[in-house]
């Protein structure tokens, strides 16, 4: 993706980066270090963050339920990503989902005590919300109108905190990641569930998605361009058709005539993931669009494509069986 992006400038950008060891973490950090930038990071697993990084970044171990964020990691820093927080998909309890909430509540609130008054540009990670209202194409601008589900409850109460940090001075764009086509999160929790002959009816769905590699750059971008403030959608242009995913994810079934569950009945194990599959209308990243972002993949389908069949061929996924017919999933067969 190019536009809204992490081009060098004449003096490296001071990141903080909270999350950097999960999937998309790993590819924000890597895109910032391509740029020239300085990144930090806060972990709770400093060996795990020195495996994957090296030297390349400066590590500080934190522990956000303890302990408030170290002093050494923020005090230089310009801007923050926050990625931090509790798995979203595979969540077998209400605890864990709860958990999900509470722990991107309490570390976006710490984060806001470590800089105080300073102000400093944070992005912070969200989850893309079905459409409601009239609008036929919703934006950001869309009025939203209240909070219908128990989900999306759950996603405007870890919003509020970076909402808060807004109101004291503090430059935030809230990001409303959309399905993202890496080896990891939701994507993977679907591939798992299709392995074992479990597969939602997707039939009717319009997924916001978008590619790894466009997520991290539109991440990375975002610390720079602070007139970008507020909500952002932070997907591609293009939608993946919910009948097309559920027939890509049918494929690796070991069940030939396996049933096709509603989506309700896998909210425990897609947990708040399940906000991603419920929308029925195109929603629209006009802000990122008006920013001049340029996308790798408008159309993420083949991203998110290549991401099932790299999951179903490796760790204890198997294979991928042959596609008995065409489908938008067909081309190429990749994710998060």
């Amino acid at each position: 993706m190019t536009g809204v992006e992490a081009h060098p400038p004449a003096t490296a950008l001071r990141a903080l980066v909270t999350g950097a060891t999960g999937c998309i973490g790993q590819a924000v950090v890597a895109h910032l270090l391509s740029a020239g930038h300085d990144v930090a990071i806060v972990t709770r697993r400093p060996f795990l963050a020195e495996q994957l990084f090296g030297s390349t970044v400066t590590i500080h171990e934190w522990h956000p339920y303890s302990e408030p964020v170290p002093t050494a990691a923020i005090a230089d820093r310009e801007a923050v990503l926050h990625l931090m927080g509790a798995p979203l998909a595979g969540a077998p309890s209400s605890e864990r989902e709860a958990l999900a909430v509470s722990s991107r509540v309490t570390t976006t609130r710490r984060i806001g005590e470590a800089l105080g008054d300073r102000r400093f540009r944070l992005v912070v990670a969200s989850l893309s919300l079905a459409p409601t209202g009239a609008a036929e194409q919703p934006t950001e601008a869309s009025a939203h109108g209240a909070p219908a589900t128990e989900i999306e409850r759950a996603i405007l109460t870890w919003e509020q905190a970076a909402h808060e940090l807004a109101e004291r001075g503090a430059s935030v764009a809230i990001v409303r990641l959309g399905l993202v086509a890496g080896l990891g999160g939701p994507i993977a929790e679907l591939t798992r569930l299709a392995r074992l002959g479990i597969v939602p009816n997707l039939r009717g769905a319009v997924i916001p998605a978008i590619a790894l590699s466009d997520a991290a750059e539109m991440l990375a971008g975002l610390l720079l361009h602070r007139e970008i403030e507020g909500v952002v959608h932070g997907f591609a242009p293009e939608a993946v058709e919910g009948a097309a995913l559920e027939a890509s994810l049918a494929r690796l079934s070991p069940v030939p005539f396996r049933p096709v569950l509603p989506l309700s009945m896998l909210r425990r194990r897609l947990g708040l993931a399940t906000a991603l599959l419920s929308s029925n209308r195109q929603v629209l990243p006009k802000a990122l669009t008006e920013a001049g972002a340029n996308f790798s993949a408008p159309d993420p389908t083949e991203s998110v494509n290549e991401a099932i069949r790299q999951l179903a061929g490796r760790g204890g996924f198997g294979s991928l069986h042959r596609a008995p017919t065409t489908t938008a999933y067909d081309a190429n067969t990749e994710t998060a």
